[in-house]
């Protein structure tokens, strides 16, 4: 039962235009596949130099997860009579399109700096201000802080981490992405009124320019501004 016809472990993607699959090659090595059912054309997605299985779509049809072994290779056994498999798998996230940003992407040096600044300016006024907003009754707009209502729940990592798109224009794209992944379906802008009108015009222009459009493209969430 070996050979490249040999397929394995097939899984829709969540609009079920697409197939993954894993197919043995004559290395007796598995290697991700993906099938258009559009074209009928068939992807290979792993090189097939380490043992892949298990794919699956994310929920959003953007990424691949699956498992890989790479000190996958025969072995004795312990009564020298056969050989057997030693398997170590560890998860791997593949990236289905150029423009789409890996989730899993290290922070530039850029990136951090600019998330420090962020807090420096903001961290007072941002947490400040969220807890006005949710004792006015609209706390339901972030479910899991007024599920916890401690002061840990309110502080500003944990808001940044869990809540706000709060940063850089690159990370709030990757908190975006990162949202989407758990099923975000929209998010809401609104911007503290102590920012101040020119502030906030300032700060739309800027969202409309270098995070919408990467947005959009990626089948953005819909999108409601205050």
């Amino acid at each position: 039962f070996t050979g490249p016809q040999q397929i394995f472990k097939a899984a829709w993607s969540p609009d079920s235009k697409w197939l993954t699959y894993t197919k043995q090659g004559r290395s007796h090595m598995r290697a991700v596949y993906v099938y258009s059912l559009e074209t009928g054309e068939s992807h290979q997605v792993t090189d097939g130099m380490s043992d892949a299985i298990s794919p699956v779509f994310d929920r959003g049809g953007k990424y691949l997860y699956l498992l890989s072994s790479t000190d996958s290779g025969p072995e004795m056994d312990s009564a020298m009579t056969s050989f057997s498999r030693a398997v170590t798998s560890s998860v791997y996230l593949v990236v289905l399109r150029k423009d789409l940003p890996s989730p899993l992407a290290p922070e530039s040096d850029e990136e951090k700096e600019a998330i420090a600044e962020a807090k420096a300016e903001s961290e007072e006024g941002v947490v400040r201000h969220v807890k006005s907003f949710i004792s006015n009754g609209t706390g339901r707009y972030f479910g899991e802080v007024t599920a916890d209502r401690d002061d840990s729940a309110l502080s500003y990592d944990h808001l940044v981490k869990n809540t706000l798109l709060h940063g850089s224009p690159e990370t709030v794209i990757r908190k975006i992405e990162e949202f989407r992944a758990i099923g975000t379906t929209s998010i809401m802008l609104h911007y503290p009124p102590y920012y101040g009108p020119e502030r906030i015009a300032a700060m739309l222009r800027l969202f409309a320019k270098e995070v919408l459009p990467h947005v959009q493209a990626l089948e953005a969430p819909r999108l409601a501004a205050e």
